[in-house]
């Protein structure tokens, strides 16, 4: 009798196989989401990044389209709200009927002391980097689901890129009871640590 075992392909290159998968990355013209922006496009994945700068993702995308063997196409946009992360939905869906990786990678910092922290700063990072994670998410679902039914055993996937400041820790810079001593860095903890909870929470969201 053949087994499983004996006709499954275990190959790395198979196991691991990129040029099936179609990407979104949001923050995608620096940092983090310019680096995996070029691993899936080095590893024959298509990739599209977003962010408000078009000069930087113009260029990104040149980049990573010159490396190759993907392909890399950018999008600009603000997901300060709702209807931003909707609008970027939507010209996802114009240009792809395919989804199978949402990296939720934008996010804001705001430097202040905790204790005299201005509501329009915390309202700016809540908003990009926890409800626009949700907002981008939710809108993108259908498409990530139906991407998910179209191949056997190979489920789409959310990815939220949050920081260790929304952790508990030992370092040096904090309290003895577990505050950040750090000025201006107890908000951003906070807001780290809804991006993690949020992250945990949903049964399809692979953090």
């Amino acid at each position: 009798m053949t087994t499983t075992t004996a006709t499954a392909d275990l190959r790395a290159q198979n196991l691991f196989k990129f040029d099936r998968h179609v990407a979104l990355i949001t923050g995608g013209a620096s940092g983090l989401g310019e680096m995996a922006a070029q691993a899936f496009v080095q590893n024959g994945a298509k990739v599209f990044i977003a962010s408000r700068k078009e000069s930087e993702l113009k260029g990104v995308a040149q980049r990573l389209n010159a490396l190759g063997p993907g392909t890399c196409e950018y999008i600009v946009a603000d997901l300060k709200d709702k209807a931003g992360c909707e609008s970027l939905a939507a010209e996802v869906k114009k240009r792809t009927a395919v989804l199978t990786v949402l990296i939720n990678n934008s996010g804001a910092t705001w430097g202040a002391p905790a204790d005299d922290f201005p509501e329009h700063g915390w309202d700016k990072i809540m908003a990009l980097n926890v409800k626009a994670i949700f907002y981008l998410t939710m809108a993108l679902v259908p498409l990530l689901e139906k991407s998910a039914a179209a191949v056997e055993n190979q489920p789409s996937r959310v990815i939220n890129i949050a920081s260790v400041a929304g952790l508990l820790t030992t370092d040096p810079t904090v309290t003895e009871e577990g505050g950040l001593s750090v000025v201006g860095h107890g908000a951003y903890s906070c807001m780290e640590s809804a991006s993690i909870s949020e992250r945990s929470s949903p049964e399809w969201v692979t953090g």
